[in-house]
């Protein structure tokens, strides 16, 4: 499983550089998706484990092996997404940071507006429009969305 803190900067074309500078609260969730998703026989989406999936806004090899980001603000409540369970809760005013556990205890951090605070274990699905997963080669690194955009 893999989880860190990331830059600010999730838009950097290389993995390692969106990674190194440590931050006191996540700016993104990132896992490794080798051990839990892949890239869709469509290209333009994510696998994951216990179904549903992610849309990427590339058109990508099937089968690839990925890491993936997305900002807690671009997670969204999405009847389809994938199921999460509640961790910890901390209201910030009008939005609240959800942690969670999704598929296979991938830890996610979600920024909601919500109408009240999730309780401790309760669960919820989440998902994320394409432009809004970074999707990066699994073993060099580099942004896939970004070398599609350039090519």
């Amino acid at each position: 499983r893999y989880w860190r803190d990331w830059s600010s900067d999730v838009c950097s074309s290389d993995l390692s550089a969106a990674l190194s500078v440590p931050q006191p609260k996540p700016d993104v969730s990132v896992w490794d998706a080798r051990d839990h998703a892949v890239v869709g026989e469509d290209g333009r989406s994510l696998r994951l484990p216990g179904g549903g999936g992610l849309p990427v806004d590339a058109s990508l090899t099937p089968g690839t092996s990925v890491v993936a980001g997305i900002r807690p603000q671009h997670l969204v409540e999405a009847p389809d997404g994938m199921e999460c369970r509640v961790r910890v809760c901390e209201p910030l005013g009008d939005e609240t940071d959800v942690m969670l556990d999704g598929p296979d205890g991938i830890q996610l951090t979600a920024r909601l507006r919500l109408a009240s605070v999730p309780t401790t274990g309760s669960t919820m699905r989440l998902g994320a429009s394409a432009g809004d997963v970074h999707v990066f080669d699994a073993s060099s690194g580099i942004r896939l969305e970004a070398a599609v955009a350039n090519a």
